[in-house]
């Protein structure tokens, strides 16, 4: 199995170290991530920007790519490179990142930016999240996913990224796996201005929605499961769709 990783925290980051080498007893592994801190880009790209590519060496990566560019670019990139050199990935892989990304997180989120990167190109993807931002434990949530990467390939299609994201506990600890819709997580988030000067830095505490069922991920992930989510990359409201086919109102609107 050819496994591409990738992550938005940046290469030297310990969730994708930590992965890249738990992935390489079991596949071959390429990496292609950022060469910085990219959290919270989403699934941009860099149209005007141009973007660095330097081959560079990674213990328990056949190939890596430190990338002067967004996640995104990251995986347009690595899939590129790899084809040049006439290789073909099976899967794709974002994470580990450090802190979840559950909710409406996932909109803002790089590491799903990656995968969704690689599901637009035809890939098979997963994200992976760790529930703490100095994360130290990756062993649970690296298991799983190398248990559901065959299960991903064989079963699914490709417009689908797998979403796993698990407690910073031991493994002994986590309570089990929860598969899991996405929540409404919120923040009471503002800007605050920074001393006198016109600059402002982005800040703000989750809501807790302690009172949720644990088949939505905020509330399973926060009780000590780890959530699996599987997300559609066609955001269609086909139930919507449907109404306003139907709708008189709207065909009038058609025919005026």
């Amino acid at each position: 199995m050819k496994v591409l990783i990738s992550n938005d925290d940046g290469m030297d980051a310990a969730g994708i170290k930590y992965l890249v080498k738990r992935m390489a007893k079991v596949a071959t592994v390429y990496v292609a991530a950022p060469d910085l801190q990219k959290s919270a880009s989403s699934q941009s790209i860099s149209l005007i920007t141009p973007v660095t590519c330097v081959e560079v060496k990674m213990q328990g990566a056949e190939i890596a790519y430190r990338v002067g560019g967004t996640p995104a670019d990251c995986v347009k990139m690595g899939l590129q490179k790899l084809s040049e050199r006439g290789i073909t990935v099976d899967i794709v892989i974002a994470g580990i990142n450090l802190g979840c990304n559950i909710g409406t997180d996932t909109h803002y989120s790089g590491t799903l930016g990656a995968a969704t990167e690689a599901a637009i190109f035809g890939y098979h993807a997963i994200a992976l999240s760790a529930d703490h931002h100095q994360a130290t434990e990756f062993e649970y949530i690296t298991d799983l996913c190398i248990h559901l990467i065959d299960i991903e390939i064989a079963r699914y299609p490709t417009n689908i990224v797998i979403n796993i994201n698990a407690p910073n506990l031991p493994k002994s600890e986590i309570k089990g796996v929860k598969l899991t819709r996405l929540g409404g997580r919120g923040y009471d988030d503002r800007f605050e201005r920074i001393g006198d000067s016109d600059v402002y830095r982005y800040g703000g505490k989750p809501i807790d929605y302690c009172d949720i069922p644990n088949d939505i991920d905020v509330a399973a992930l926060r009780r000590g499961y780890v959530v699996v989510t599987p997300l559609n990359i066609d955001s269609t409201s086909y139930d919507v769709l449907d109404d306003m086919a139907s709708s008189d109102l709207f065909k009038e609107v058609q025919n005026a």
